[in-house]
């Protein structure tokens, strides 16, 4: 796929808007765009990206444990019950939770 500047695009890993996704990127001028594809790849992340923004989230007593509930739309993405999680600390306030595949 060629660029309007003359190079050509090539699929690479971008995060837009807080969301890493494949986008296409000009060896050249850097130019961005979607396919077709990635495009509604991306819109249904955002979606259920801004769905969690709009919810609070509280940590609730699970037992003698920890426990957070998840909104069902992730399961857009591949959560479910009985999924297996990698939760990892960032820092003191950010923890990153991935879903093992």
């Amino acid at each position: 796929m060629k660029c309007g500047c003359g190079g050509s695009f090539e699929e690479k890993i971008q995060e837009i808007q807080g969301i890493k996704c494949n986008v296409m990127v000009c060896g050249s001028c850097r130019e961005i765009v979607f396919t077709i594809e990635q495009s509604k790849i991306f819109h249904k992340m955002k979606q259920i990206q801004d769905e969690l923004a709009k919810e609070n989230k509280k940590i609730s007593r699970v037992g003698n444990s920890m426990g957070i509930t998840l909104p069902a739309k992730l399961k857009e993405l591949g959560y479910d019950i009985g999924k297996s999680l990698d939760i990892r600390i960032l820092d003191s306030k950010h923890l990153v939770i991935e879903l093992f595949t």
